[in-house]
């Protein structure tokens, strides 16, 4: 029961209480007066009729007399009984009247029930008695005159009920409007919206109420807005290069080793190779660029800083153009001249033609002052298990074969198992047809226990082929929702057997496909018990690029209980916007903030401010990958909630 009803509830209930009490006591007086009047009346006309007969009854009893002046009085119907008795009260004369009284209820009779008092006045001459008359009011009037009062005290008690009734409703709404205020700006600052109770009521504990909650809104807004302030100068500051509003070095070099690290194998398989995953847990593989100005020097030496400058901007806005719709967009300054691109291009078939439209696109912005030409670009491949020198040196190698070259392109050449087309269509309908796939978990903890597990993808009888290149041309051949159906449908069915909570990872095609939200909702199963253990993991990325499609695939997973997590976090910052709507229940922190935490007080600052904005919102926040005991006690002393890397947990083959 709300607050409103209970407190109308119990003001009406003492208010009735009340008035039904008063109302009682004052019928309770007023009958009590009746009764001594009848009392009066009755012992009145005993001494006056008493008084009138005595000299009837001397000697021989006049009784025609005494009979002529009994129903004197009698008849005029104000009595109940008289009765005249002689010394032997033996009955002389009697007269006796009906007690029903027609103008009055009988159940008011029966509820205040009158008893007229018999009155006795003796008869007498002188000293000698000569009998004994007894009188009985008649309880008629008096039950007309309580009845009477009964319905002016109702009326007057029923409408002081009335009133003091609505007067209470009056304040309970005053009350319950401000406290259902305070509730609303409560939910709403709780889902970010940091806005103050307008209407400010004059009662003097309410006013303070709603001004003490006002003043509290306003400073988590301004916290909250600081939050967001802190975030971007830490980006500025720590990952971007000022000048371009590229990432700088440092950002690079996270972003590449972890993307080139190798994973130990199972320890219940004999397998050698690296473990791959599609995510960044375990690397990924790909192409990357070095884009150097080859003109830079001679156009700051002849044109001046001015002229350097907006050459430089012009290369990395064409690159950025190029590679917008890239798995990996951000482009990285290394130094002056050289600037770096990471590209999902696995194939050297498609590293040739990428090379080669990259550089023509770029040259759309030549000019005459570029003696040297606008860029020469090097590629080589990255893939896990390869070194972070390896991959420089490869590339840098690359760079100085495309410097002598006409046109200035170089791709370093490397072996790859697989380069055509139909066969990559072929391993993949086979992976489909035959569902060869398998997990491995890893646990994510909170305070040394298990909050999920993360369920990785496996083709078990692909070995000739890593996880994130069988993936890499599922994306490319369109095959990406067939393979989101195939690890949705075994992770569900094995989602049962499992003792803790799983979490999938899904494409962002899958994210913002409709058809598949309904192909989803229809596979779930129906009790919620089991949907309870599933958790989503989507990338920041679609956030941004699909918030639309994203909210509505939530907003029906939520209602079967079904949880998120949002992986690379801080990645994207323009994504923290959407995280007041989409509200997910965890955020993976991007790896390259945490790689090297424990030796980077910058990156603590930065991560310390992101979680803290999370915790605003009431999301837990995870970091993954983490590799190190210095790395774990970093992480935690920064309130991170909760850990997951080869440190906490090794990879595990599901049942």
């Amino acid at each position: 029961m709300s607050l409103k009803k209970q407190l109308l509830f119990g003001m009406i209930t003492i208010l009735t209480l009340t008035f039904m009490s008063l109302f009682f006591l004052q019928m309770n007086a007023t009958q009590r007066f009746v009764e001594r009047q009848l009392d009066s009346h009755a012992q009145d006309a005993a001494t006056s009729l008493g008084l009138a007969i005595s000299p009837a009854l001397q000697g021989l009893p006049d009784i025609a007399t005494i009979d002529t002046m009994v129903n004197a009085i009698f008849d005029r119907g104000y009595y109940r009984s008289i009765t005249l008795l002689n010394t032997q009260n033996a009955i002389i004369i009697q007269r006796t009247n009906p007690t029903q009284i027609d103008s009055v209820p009988n159940w008011f009779q029966l509820l205040f029930k009158i008893q007229p008092p018999l009155v006795d006045s003796q008869v007498s001459n002188g000293w000698s008695i000569n009998g004994t008359l007894q009188v009985q009011s008649h309880p008629g009037f008096a039950y007309e005159q309580l009845y009477a009062a009964a319905a002016d005290n109702l009326l007057i008690y029923g409408t002081g009920l009335l009133i003091t009734i609505v007067f209470s409703l009056v304040i309970v709404n005053v009350i319950c409007q401000t406290l259902t205020s305070i509730q609303t700006h409560a939910q709403k600052l709780s889902d970010g919206d940091y806005q103050s109770i307008e209407n400010v009521p004059n009662t003097l504990e309410l006013k303070e109420t709603v001004l003490s909650f006002n003043g509290m809104t306003n400073k988590l807004a301004t916290v909250h807005q600081r939050y967001n302030d802190e975030i971007a100068r830490f980006k500025t500051y720590a990952l971007t290069d000022k000048q371009t509003n590229t990432g700088n070095r440092r950002a690079f070099e996270a972003t590449l080793k972890k993307m080139l690290l190798n994973r130990k194998t199972l320890s219940d398989t004999s397998d050698d190779r690296p473990i791959s995953e599609q995510k960044s847990v375990s690397g990924a593989t790909g192409t990357m660029y070095i884009i150097r100005l080859t003109s830079l020097q001679s156009v700051s030496d002849k044109l001046g800083f001015n002229s350097q400058q907006q050459y430089t901007q012009d290369v990395v806005n064409k690159i950025a153009e190029f590679f917008a719709q890239e798995e990996y967009p951000q482009v990285y300054r290394l130094n002056d001249a050289d600037f770096v691109v990471l590209s999902s291009a696995i194939e050297p078939e498609q590293r040739d033609e990428q090379i080669n439209a990259l550089y023509q696109h770029i040259k759309q912005i030549d000019k005459s002052e570029y003696k040297q030409g606008v860029v020469a670009i090097g590629a080589g491949e990255f893939s896990p298990g390869l070194s972070y020198d390896v991959v420089m040196t490869r590339t840098d190698n690359a760079l100085t074969t495309a410097l002598e070259s006409q046109p200035s392109i170089y791709v370093h050449q490397t072996n790859d198992p697989v380069s055509n087309n139909t066969q990559w269509r072929a391993i993949l309908d086979t992976i489909i047809a035959q569902e060869s796939i398998e997990f491995v978990s890893q646990t994510i903890h909170q305070d040394k226990h298990v909050m999920y597990q993360e369920w990785f993808t496996r083709f078990n009888e692909n070995d000739a082929h890593s996880t994130s290149d069988i993936f890499a041309n599922a994306h490319k051949h369109g095959y990406m929702l067939e393979f989101d159906k195939l690890i949705v449908k075994h992770a569900l069915a094995k989602l049962t057997k499992s003792p803790a909570k799983i979490a999938i990872n899904l494409s962002r095609m899958a994210l913002a496909d409709s058809e598949f939200h309904d192909w989803f909702f229809d596979a779930l199963p129906v009790s919620p018990s089991i949907t309870r253990k599933l958790i989503i993991e989507i990338p920041e990325r679609a956030l941004v690029d699909d918030f639309q499609q994203i909210n509505a695939f939530m907003s029906q997973a939520k209602i079967r209980f079904i949880q998120f997590t949002v992986e690379r976090f801080g990645a994207q910052l323009s994504s923290i916007q959407h995280l007041k709507v989409l509200r997910p229940d965890y955020l993976k922190l991007d790896p390259r903030y945490t790689f090297a935490i424990h030796l980077e007080d910058e990156q603590q600052r930065l991560v310390k401010t992101l979680v803290e904005l999370a915790h605003s919102l009431g999301i837990k926040v995870i970091a993954e990958q983490v590799e190190s005991e210095a790395q774990a006690l970093c992480l935690e002393s920064l309130n991170v909630d909760c850990l997951q890397g080869f440190e906490i947990s090794k990879l595990e083959q599901v049942f």
